[in-house]
């Protein structure tokens, strides 16, 4: 058996072996994502289906299928499979002996997969910073991520992602590269793509900045992108327009892949390219950038000879050596142009001439222009040969000097060389002026450039002998102007002006020339005159001590060159060097003392001199006129007068002063030729003097015109003497303008001693230094005046120019009452700035005629000024207007002056003037304001109108205030009961709830809410008492079980006081300020009740006295000071009011009465100051509520209530528009303390339930149909009076007169008892009205309660102090009250309040008639 079974076996093995040597597989491969059949081919593989089975690569086959005894399929894996030569092994099942055997037979045949194949890509480019997907799209991929590896180039990608069998994503590194083959390895094996891949090429967008400096090394940034995430050593040029060249940056520096720097290099293009090359690639972006344009900013020197001169440009942005440039001057191209630097070129300029030459560089093809920055040396000259000669001409002048060109350059001249030129004179004939020797000038025009030489040339007179003919005011040997009109201070080489020199550095020059005939020496002289004369030959010398020279017979004028005597050339002037002087028109005295011209006089005969004199009149045509002094001193002629220099005003400090009494201020008037070293050198020897000249040196003054006063009357009348015209004008105030014949006002004590200007040289006045009295400044006291004037000073009698000089102008600051019932008028107190002065009774109003009379006597309502010198300001010093234009006026108006109907100027008949009167001067924070009291217009308003505003403007001398709705408008207003009486439908009437309390009867005390549901009350005065300082609670219903706190609970260092502000800040009670009668006292102190630790610790300081505890206790409340001195002023009557968690103290009366501030805290220890001048202001009596989310103010002013303002924040306030006036004025009667008119009391203010309710004091007219409206009081029975009524609103607009009250159990009866309640406290408690105490002044009755009269039948009234407590819970409507009195018990009155169902009763009151339906 076992032989038989091995032998089977051997059989199998050699069938199988033979079989499987013919095995082959059909594919020999197939895609990797499987799902195919392959065919195996191999021997013996079975007769029949015998479950075969095949793996390939150890995977099985999803199914096997037997076809035939040699053939079998294979569906490979659905999932596919990767790899080569996958071996093949086939499972079968043999019987052998009816033994199944299972044979696994490996194939010799292998199956492949087939490799990756890339066929595309999703990008063929991205970003250089890499992280950029691409995606590969082929075959063969696998089904599944078999990890595959991705490179592009021979860098790996960062990250390889299988996706499909189709897809595979590369996440890219960074890099520049370009054209990079693309290899996928998977299974082993690579596979290369035949498309490449590129990294995106650089680009540039732009540069920062665009432009650099032409030196170069300024970096700036390349922007742009695809620079790569790394450093691949970017290089970078610069290509300037039109070159083929360019320039590589001196540095080029990767930064990141959007920027590289570059460091430029020296250059001076514009329209420059710049171009990147990174890895062999090149971007480039066109014109982008320039280099900075050249531009001058200097030059030296600034002016040049004409015949040129090496001149230096300075700059920036000249560029460098290799650069094109060029300078040119004007019109003229430089030579030898050098350049230094990149900030500057010189060059030598060719001879020109110009000015105002602009400098203008080239730099390549760029220009830099200076304009008018270069100007040509003007021509000097040193001296003029020959000044004089004869009128037949021919005569040759040399002008030598400097600057008169390198070539000609001057016409009708012979030039000579650059400093000297020459001019042949023309023949002149008589004309009335040459042939006395007067000057002539000459005009030299050296290119573009005229100099003037002044009087430079006299023509040869025709008077005989020595004379004296003509003044030349300028030298004509420097043609520098003096003398004449020449400076007051004089000339150094004076010997007066010695010690100025010495010690006060002084080094003007002043010469005068005379010209004349002086040649006497060794010539024959003719004597006498043109046509009668006798020949002379002197035998003597005439030397400069012969010669002496005044003006005005005080002021010597010192000879100086050439001189006198010199025979070396024909004299025809003298020269003398000026002293200290002023004024004008002064006599020139030339006196030679010497013998020769006594000898020459005496040659005259009687003809020749009286033909010179009948001939000439005088003038000095000849040399034959007797000596006035002596036999040894000539005369020259009388009517040769000299005039020194105006004053020059150049700066005023300050240049406006206020306008208010006793605000005068100090001005520094600065200038020249203010003669102050003249007055110090003659002062003494011109006092008693009677010389014109010493006069005018006294002669001065500064006076303010409201325009320029070119001659000056200062009003020196009866001043025969220096020291009596200094007097004078010192001691006058005013002046005369004599060309407007107006009197002005003078700016004082200009020239006083007090305000002088003068420094003693010496420490000690007696060393005998003397004084420096400078002519460029004094000091002058301006008094208040108003307008805006001009400034002219006279020194001398000569006027100055006019220098502005303003006083400020008129301000408003308040104006009270700040509201007026229309058709009423009211003085007004007026406060402000700069109202003015009331002026002397001897300048007011005066008007001066042409011959210098006052002619118009004096009004103070007249403005001293000619009706000329302003517009429509004729009235008084000041006064107050009141503009009467309302809008519909301004509309129409405007309208009729576009279409010409009118002018302007009619709008000024809109307005009604009033002079007024300034009061007295108040000091407010340091600044000196002033009230004026003037009488307000009457205004009657437009039918329907409410109110219209009034605009208050102060007027002063020409200057009007501005307009400031919130400082000086007035508003007038109907009074409700004339405009439209509001009568409520509404009555109120209290339930007393409590006489004769705990507390004593008092007023003026404060009470309020407290939050543990009782009655806080305070202070107050009593019958007995001045002040209290006792503080009292009540129980829960805040009408029984009244008692004081103790004392440590109470306030131990609260002193007595009244008129506190009581009130409940974020549940604690705060007391603040008050008033102390007995002490006359305001306070300003805060107080809180520490009613629990919790407050305790957020107020209580180290120093702070707490009360001693009993034993088992642990806290007892107690009063705590937070402050002794709040930064508010003190006061009485504040309100104080919780808002919008903040405590707001509104108004109060203190020492200057009622304050218009209100200030704000959060924490009761630091207070904020919102506003120190509120739109309330000028109002008195404040009371203020919380009322529907806003913040509610209202006041009243004199004999009116009218205003409500509100707020949404406490910030921005707005008054209650078209509200009326609320007016009810009321008398005092005589049986009581005698008061005049007064504003109605508001007594209260409370906000309850729906309505704002004011608590007040009035009469009302009760009669048929007036609706019980506001009216005036009477002393008498049968006459109004006084009684307590309620007013209500909810918008603030309209105010409501609640119905006058009932009988019984009621608040204010007047009809009854006649009594006037105030003095007392209004709050809500538990949702009910309380009036507690206060003060009532009761009419005295009789047992059968008649009132008892005087004898002059007036109602006689006492006093009361009360304690009682009244309860109501507000208005109700008249619907709700019967008529019947039995109905109204204060039970039923409150079942018939609290019922919702209420039925009318039968009997309805009267005075349902009279309500308005």
């Amino acid at each position: 058996m076992c032989l038989r079974f091995s032998l089977c076996l051997l059989w199998l093995a050699l069938s199988l072996t033979a079989a499987l040597d013919n095995n082959t597989v059909v594919p020999a491969n197939g895609p990797c994502a499987g799902g195919f059949t392959v065919t195996l081919h191999a021997s013996d593989l079975g007769d029949g289906d015998f479950s075969q089975k095949a793996r390939v690569g150890g995977t099985a086959c999803d199914k096997t299928t037997w076809v035939s005894l040699t053939t079998i399929g294979c569906q490979i894996a659905s999932y596919g499979g990767t790899g080569q030569d996958k071996s093949i092994v086939i499972t079968i099942l043999k019987f052998n002996l009816g033994v199944a055997q299972t044979l696994e037979l490996p194939l010799p045949s292998k199956f492949s997969f087939d490799s990756p194949q890339i066929d595309a890509f999703a990008q063929y480019n991205g970003p250089t910073t890499g992280g950029f997907a691409v995606s590969f799209l082929g075959s063969n991929f696998a089904r599944a991520d078999w990890t595959p590896k991705a490179s592009l180039g021979s860098t790996a990608c960062e990250a390889t992602r299988w996706r499909s069998e189709s897809t595979i994503v590369c996440q890219n590194t960074p890099s520049t590269s370009e054209s990079l083959p693309i290899s996928l390895t998977m299974f082993m094996k690579e596979t290369v793509s035949s498309t490449k891949y590129s990294y995106d090429r650089q680009k540039i967008m732009r540069l920062s900045p665009s432009n650099a400096v032409t030196i170069g090394s300024q970096e700036i940034s390349i922007v742009g992108a695809g620079f790569g995430v790394y450093d691949v050593t970017p290089r970078a040029r610069l290509q300037a327009k039109d070159t083929i060249d360019g320039k590589a940056c001196l540095s080029s520096t990767w930064v990141s892949d959007s920027i590289v720097k570059c460091k430029v290099p020296e250059g001076s293009d514009a329209g420059v390219s710049i171009s990147v090359t990174m890895d062999q690639k090149i971007s480039t972006i066109f014109n982008v950038f320039t280099y900075n344009s050249p531009e001058v900013t200097a030059i030296a020197p600034i002016n040049m000879p004409l015949t040129g001169r090496q001149i230096t440009a300075f700059g920036k942005n000249f560029g460098f050596r290799n650069v094109q440039r060029s300078l040119r001057l004007g019109d003229t191209v430089c030579m030898s142009f050098l350049w230094l630097s990149d900030s500057s070129v010189t060059c030598m300029s060719n001879p020109a001439y110009g000015d105002k030459v602009d400098v203008i560089l080239t730099v390549a093809k760029n220009l830099a222009v200076l304009p008018a920055s270069l100007t040509y040396d003007a021509p000097y000259i040193e001296n003029m040969m020959r000044s004089n000669g004869p009128a037949s001409g021919q005569t040759t002048v040399t002008f030598r000097g400097e600057n008169f060109g390198a070539y000609q350059l001057t016409p009708r001249t012979d030039w000579v060389s650059q400093s000297e030129i020459r001019c042949r004179l023309a023949p002149v004939t008589y004309d009335g002026i040459y042939f006395r020797g007067e000057s002539n000038k000459f005009d030299i025009l050296v290119g573009t450039k005229l100099k003037e030489v002044p009087n430079g040339f006299t023509y040869d007179q025709t008077c005989i002998g020595p004379c004296v003919g003509s003044l030349a005011c300028p030298s004509s040997s420097n043609g520098q102007a003096t003398g004449c009109d020449g400076s007051t201070s004089g000339d150094m080489r004076h010997s007066f002006n010695s010690v100025r020199v010495k010690s006060d550095g002084f080094a003007g020059t002043s010469v005068l020339r005379i010209h004349g005939n002086f040649t006497v020496s060794g010539r024959e002289v003719k004597v006498g005159n043109t046509t009668h004369y006798t020949i002379v030959r002197p035998t003597e010398q005439i030397y400069n001590n012969d010669v002496e020279i005044k003006f005005g017979g005080i002021f010597p004028c010192e000879i100086l060159l050439p001189a006198v005597g010199d025979s070396s050339s024909v004299q025809q002037y003298v020269d003398c060097v000026m002293p200290p002087g002023v004024g004008y028109d002064h006599r020139i005295q030339v006196k030679i003392r010497n013998a020769t011209y006594k000898a020459l006089v005496d040659g005259c005969t009687a003809s020749m001199k009286l033909f010179g004199q009948g001939t000439f009149l005088g003038q000095p045509w000849g040399n034959c006129y007797m000596p006035t002094v002596s036999e040894t001193c000539w005369p020259a002629n009388d009517k040769l007068t000299l005039k020194l220099a105006s004053p020059t005003i150049s700066k005023l400090t300050p240049g406006h002063a206020p306008n208010v009494q006793n605000a005068s201020v100090l001005i520094t008037i600065e200038g020249s030729n203010f003669g102050g070293a003249a007055r110090e050198m003659y002062r003494t020897s011109c006092a008693t003097s009677t010389e014109r000249a010493c006069l005018l040196l006294n002669y001065n003054g500064a006076i303010l015109f409201n325009k320029t006063c070119p001659s000056v009357n200062l009003l020196a009348l009866n001043a025969l003497t220096g020291a009596q015209v200094k007097s004078e004008v010192e001691g006058r105030k005013l002046a005369l303008c004599s060309t407007e014949q107006a009197i002005t006002f003078k700016c004082v004590y200009a020239f006083a001693e007090a305000y002088t200007t003068c420094i003693n040289r010496c420490s000690l006045a007696s060393m005998g230094c003397g004084r420096n009295c400078p002519d460029d400044k004094l000091i002058c006291e301006a008094l208040p005046f108003g307008g805006s004037q001009t400034m002219t000073l006279v020194v001398g009698g000569m006027s100055s120019n006019g220098f502005s000089f303003s006083y400020e102008k008129p301000q408003v600051w308040s104006v009270f009452p700040p509201e007026l019932l229309a058709g009423s008028s009211s003085l007004l107190t007026v406060v402000g700035l700069n109202f003015g002065v009331d002026l002397n009774a001897n300048y007011a109003g005066r008007q001066v005629s042409a011959e210098g009379v006052l002619t118009v006597p004096y009004d103070s309502q007249l403005v001293p000024l000619n009706a000329s010198s302003i517009d429509w300001w004729k009235y008084a010093q000041f006064q107050m207007c009141f503009s009467l234009i309302t809008d519909a006026t301004i509309a129409e108006m405007s309208q009729l002056q576009a279409a010409g109907t009118v002018s302007a100027d009619m709008l000024t008949s809109f307005r009604k003037c009033d002079g007024g009167i300034v009061l007295s001067n108040i000091i407010v924070n340091g600044v000196r304001l002033q009230q004026m009291i003037v009488q307000s217009p009457s205004v009657s308003l437009p039918s329907g109108d409410v109110r219209v505003p009034v605009d208050a403007i102060m007027q002063a001398v020409g200057l009007r205030s501005q307009v400031s709705t919130s400082n000086s408008t007035i508003t007038f207003r109907a009074a409700c009961r004339d405009f439209s009486p509001a009568m409520g439908k509404d009555v109120i009437f209290f339930t007393q709830g409590a006489v004769g309390t705990f507390f004593p009867p008092r007023n003026y005390f404060a009470a309020v809410s407290y939050p543990d549901g009782t009655i806080k009350l305070a202070t107050g005065r009593t019958q007995s008492i001045a002040e209290t300082k006792n503080i009292y609670s009540s129980t829960f219903d805040g009408i029984n079980g009244w008692y004081e706190f103790a004392w440590q609970d109470a306030a131990p260092w609260f002193s007595e006081r009244s008129n506190i502000s009581m009130t409940i800040f974020k549940d604690i009670l705060v007391v603040l300020g008050g008033y102390s009668n007995a002490k006359n006292t305001f306070f300003n102190d805060v107080w809180i009740y520490a009613a629990d630790t919790n407050i305790r610790d957020i107020f209580v300081t180290a120093t702070t006295p707490q009360p001693k505890l009993a034993k088992g206790e642990t806290f007892s409340g107690f009063w705590i000071s937070v402050t002794s001195s709040a930064p508010w002023s003190a006061r009485s009557n504040a309100q104080a009011v919780e808002f919008q968690d903040k405590l707001w103290l509104i108004g109060g009366q203190g020492a200057a009465g009622w304050t218009a501030d209100l200030w704000m805290t959060v924490d009761l220890k630091k207070w904020s100051l919102v506003d120190s001048n509120t739109v309330w202001k000028g109002r008195n009596n404040i009371f203020a509520l919380v009322y529907r989310s806003k913040l509610w103010v209202v006041g009243s002013v004199q004999a009116q209530f009218y205003n409500t303002f509100s707020s949404p924040d406490g910030v921005n306030w707005e008054i209650v528009p078209d509200s009326c006036a609320l007016t009810m004025v009321f008398r005092l009667r005589k049986t009581r303390q005698v008061m005049t008119p007064r504003q109605v009391d508001v007594q209260a203010a409370v906000a309850y339930r729906d309505y704002m309710m004011l608590f007040t004091l009035g009469c009302h007219d009760y009669t048929a149909g007036q609706h019980e409206k506001p009216t005036a009081c009477s002393s008498t029975q049968e006459g109004p009076q006084l009684e307590n009524r309620i007013f209500y609103s909810t918008d603030g607009v309209v105010w409501r007169l609640a119905y006058r009250p009932f009988t019984l159990n009621s608040f204010l009866v007047p009809e009854f008892h006649l009594y006037e309640w105030y003095g007392f406290a209004v709050l809500v408690h538990h949702d009910t009205l309380y009036i507690i105490a206060g003060q009532q002044h009761q009419a005295y009755r009789d047992s059968n309660y008649n009132l008892i009269l005087s004898s002059q039948k007036l109602i006689q009234y006492r006093e009361i102090y009360m304690n009682d407590i009244w309860l109501s819970k507000g208005l109700v409507p008249l619907q709700k009250i019967c008529g019947s009195k039995s109905d109204l018990t204060p039970a039923a009155i409150l079942n018939r309040l609290q019922s919702p169902q209420y039925q009318p009763c039968a009997n309805q009151l009267d005075i349902f008639a009279s309500v308005e339906k």
